[in-house]
């Protein structure tokens, strides 16, 4: 069961999936980074992956998923605590990909030092879904392709989400990075 406008949102989940591709490996080793209640991570492993990892802030949001999709929470590891907190803890290349949906945005300009921290633990590849021009008192605007190409990594696809998911807006980005 999915959270209100489950349609919208199974379609984001699906983009992710579609980013990694239908040939995927179904033994990557995945992060993502701010989960919230869990929605991508159900829909990954309802897709075959199971070697799946994330961060999450809020303990909240981790009960959520956790109450919502018990038979997917018992078997994903969760690292409730800030990224700043984790993300050093985890050794270079520690997984094949790293994911994050609507969460580097909120990233203030004083933690941009993480983006280098992502690109180190992610093994072949990085996928970002993020608002890269929306601004507000809890949004930072930036290109993360001009982010993550000088922490050695390289584009390999962009797509402007509007065109993609409906409801994501002209402002949202998805970029697969590959390391170099």
């Amino acid at each position: 069961m999915y959270i209100a406008d489950d349609e919208r949102l199974r379609k984001r989940s699906d983009l992710l999936v579609q980013l990694l591709g239908a040939e995927a490996d179904r033994s990557l080793r995945i992060l993502e980074v701010g989960c919230n209640a869990g929605r991508n991570l159900k829909h990954l492993f309802d897709n075959g992956f199971h070697q799946i990892e994330a961060i999450e802030i809020s303990e909240n949001a981790v009960a959520l998923f956790r109450e919502r999709f018990p038979e997917v929470a018992s078997q994903v590891k969760i690292h409730v605590s800030p990224v700043e907190e984790i993300v050093r803890t985890f050794a270079d290349n520690s997984f094949d990909v790293v994911f994050t949906m609507a969460v580097l945005e909120h990233i203030h300009t004083d933690s941009a030092w993480i983006f280098d921290e992502l690109a180190r633990i992610a093994k072949t590849t990085l996928i970002t879904i993020e608002d890269e021009k929306g601004i507000s008192w809890r949004h930072f605007p930036r290109n993360y392709r001009e982010i993550f190409e000088p922490c050695g990594l390289v584009q390999v696809h962009e797509i402007q989400c509007e065109d993609a998911v409906h409801g994501l807006g002209n402002q949202f980005f998805a970029r697969v990075f590959k390391k170099g």
